[in-house]
């Protein structure tokens, strides 16, 4: 799992939106860009954009290897087709989800004034179910509870104008990952027997649970990976398989966890009245020396310059690796 600018969610246009961090997406609407309306929102690895047609075509193409990036999108109200270029096309009723495989690129097909929102994210964020997302272009099973809500919060965050907390922006990006990964799982899984659906569900549901967790008890010195395992009552093998399968481990996402508990600290109001001893203790540390160690480890600025400025002006450009 790797984090941009330190987990800071960022409204972006069109154009700037397909061409960051390194030209992640490169996108034109036919008939030109301008006409079309796009709003999009970058939080940390996971793009969520909304887009209305008004030529009827919007293609997206990626600059990555072939296969790195999933996207689902739906539409409320009109039909869509959505197409791999030069492969077959996938009609998707109004109401629900198309999951592609963004790779030689992909058309979005709308009536006029059609709109459709949609997210993309890492294929490795689902690692463990490569198997099952290894078709190209399909529809996920329509009568998922959840699509609704969960489209309706996506559309909400396009409504809330950044800077957020960095906190929140890691929180949120692991709760999308949980809501998209919940989605992808049932659509793929569907009329497969139940036990084989568990097995395929459960590395997952435990690294949720050890992530919740995390949440929880991330100030706590004595919260080790042993400690976590313990309190879900599984082995501590079984814990660090599941988050690898995920392409994470547990030990980092300790260290990530207690980071970011520590720079919501110092950007709060009582914060600002606490030496860096204790905040540093606050947030699990022994004191300020390993939390200068720990931020430096991070890709963090150092803790004092977290202080004096909003949580904008800090997110900075840090590629953390984690």
């Amino acid at each position: 799992m790797s984090t941009k600018d330190a987990f800071a969610p960022k409204i972006a246009t069109y154009a700037s939106f397909t061409g960051r961090v390194g030209g992640r997406l490169h996108g034109d609407a036919h008939g030109g860009i301008a006409s079309s309306s796009f709003v999009g929102l970058a939080i940390g690895d996971i793009d969520v954009f909304r887009f209305t047609a008004q030529d009827e075509t919007l293609r997206l193409s990626q600059s990555f290897s072939a296969d790195t990036h999933l996207l689902l999108i739906r539409s409320e109200d009109e039909r869509m087709i959505v197409s791999r270029e030069g492969r077959a096309s996938l009609h998707v009723p109004d109401g629900d989800v198309a999951q592609v495989l963004v790779s030689d690129g992909i058309a979005v097909h709308l009536p006029p004034a059609g709109t459709a929102t949609g997210v993309v994210i890492p294929a490795d964020a689902i690692s463990e179910f490569r198997r099952l997302t290894s078709n190209p272009v399909r529809k996920v099973v329509s009568n998922h509870e959840l699509v609704k809500p969960i489209w309706g919060f996506l559309d909400t965050l396009l409504l809330v104008s950044p800077p957020w907390p960095n906190l929140s922006g890691y929180f949120i990006e692991n709760l999308l990952n949980a809501m998209l990964t919940s989605i992808i799982v049932t659509g793929a899984t569907h009329g497969l027997p139940t036990d084989e659906t568990n097995r395929i569900a459960a590395p997952r549901q435990l690294v949720q649970q050890a992530r919740n967790h995390l949440v929880a008890y991330s100030r706590d010195p004595r919260l080790t990976s042993q400690s976590i395992a313990d309190d879900l009552g599984v082995s501590l093998r079984s814990l660090q398989r599941a988050f690898s399968s995920t392409g994470s481990t547990l030990a980092k996402e300790i260290r990530l966890a207690r980071g970011m508990a520590a720079v919501s600290l110092l950007q709060s109001p009582e914060g600002q009245l606490l030496s860096l001893d204790e905040i540093a203790r606050l947030s699990g540390y022994p004191d300020a020396i390993a939390l200068r160690r720990a931020f430096h480890k991070l890709g963090f600025a150092q803790p004092s310059s977290y202080r004096f400025s909003t949580p904008a002006a800090h997110a900075g450009r840090h590629e953390v690796a984690v």
